[in-house]
């Protein structure tokens, strides 16, 4: 739990200590995965735009949640509570109506990696990939090619995958 609370006292210190930058534009990348067993993360980060708020900064989150293939996420939850405007993944979005319906209606972007999601074997086929249930229910879905580098393929061949299979 230590190293966990220290990746979130980093970031909420990277964005206090350089909200000067790039009018105010800081970039910390940190999945739940990462921070969703730590005690008081959500407060951790409350705390950060409330500080940056008194500053005239504002701290969007976006945040990686439901990449799993379990019903179990609560950080999907989290997510939207926070108000984020994207969700990285959301695989598990579709196990959860509700959430689903709420994320339509406050246009709340889902961002999808088809073949990341197939080579992890969160999907076994793309053609049964989320993402299709998603578009049908007017979610906005963002196609991404998750880590390139380490994957080895770019955005186009996850768009002509999904073309293909969607």
């Amino acid at each position: 739990l230590r190293y966990h609370r220290t990746a979130t006292q980093q970031a909420r210190d990277t964005v206090r200590d350089n909200a000067h930058r790039a009018a105010g534009l800081v970039p910390v990348r940190f999945t739940h995965a990462q921070v969703r067993y730590e005690p008081g993360y959500v407060e951790e980060i409350l705390a950060a735009r409330r500080e940056l708020a008194g500053r005239g900064l504002s701290l969007p989150l976006f945040l990686h949640s439901g990449e799993t293939n379990r019903a179990e996420s609560e950080n999907l939850y989290d997510a939207l509570l926070l108000g984020a405007p994207r969700i990285g993944h959301g695989l598990a979005l579709v196990r959860h109506p509700l959430l689903m319906e709420m994320v339509r209606e406050r246009g709340v972007a889902v961002e999808v990696c088809p073949i990341s999601n197939q080579i992890l074997g969160y999907v076994p086929d793309l053609r049964s990939h989320p993402a299709v249930a998603y578009i049908n229910a007017g979610i906005p879905v963002v196609l991404s090619p998750d880590d390139p580098g380490l994957m080895r393929h770019t955005l186009s061949h996850d768009f002509y995958a999904a073309f293909m299979a969607w």
